[in-house]
Parts: structure tokens; C-alpha cells; sequence
């Protein structure tokens, strides 16, 4: 479940990460992949259940999907406003990105 999140939301951020965007502009790349790393990996521990026959496929992946969609807006809200402060504080704490430019760089 945790690479399943951590990897979709990673190709998110990347993806988002070919645009310049300025540095209030970084959340909107940030967003999107707390997001879908929650619901990623609530569908991957939803598949998990319903193939080891716990728990049918049609309960439990509407039921994980639509409450951790609702986590992980929540998620976002917050890890954004937390990244987003740290950005501004000491950017140098974050490796890809480098105090005055406006595009984060692929490592």
C-alpha cells in the first residue's frame, strides 16, 4: 500500500513538476499528489481485502474510496500549507527545489 501511494503521488508531483511554476504556484503541484496518495492507497488496501475474500469487492472498495477521498483532501489542505511554509522559511531544507527559481529541477 505504501509504495502503491507513495510512487502514484510521486509520478503526479513529477509530472506537474515540467511546468514553471512560481513558488505560490508549487502547491498546485503538491495538491494533487497528497491527494491521490491516500486514495491509491486505500485502493490498494481495498483490493487487498476483497481478493483475500474478507470482504466483497463491491462494499468495501465504494467504502475505502469515498472516505479516504475525504481524508485525503483534508490531507492535502494541511501537508501543502505545512510545505508551503517551510518553503518560505528555509527553502534550503527541500532538495529539489533552490531558493529563488521558479521551476523544480529532476534530480
Amino acid at each position: 500500500m505504501g509504495l502503491i501511494g507513495g510512487m502514484g503521488s510521486y509520478l503526479i508531483f513529477r509530472s506537474s513538476a515540467l511546468f514553471s511554476l512560481p513558488v505560490p504556484g508549487i502547491s498546485i503541484g503538491f495538491s494533487p499528489g497528497f491527494l491521490v496518495s491516500v486514495v491509491l492507497a486505500s485502493l490498494a488496501c481495498a483490493l487487498e481485502l476483497g481478493l483475500s475474500g474478507t470482504s466483497p469487492f463491491s462494499l468495501v472498495i465504494p467504502s475505502m474510496l469515498i472516505f479516504h477521498a475525504l481524508i485525503g483532501i483534508g490531507e492535502a489542505f494541511i501537508t501543502t500549507a505545512i510545505l508551503s511554509a517551510v518553503l518560505a522559511a528555509r527553502s534550503d531544507l527541500i532538495r529539489t527545489w533552490k531558493a529563488g527559481e521558479t521551476m523544480i529541477k529532476t534530480v
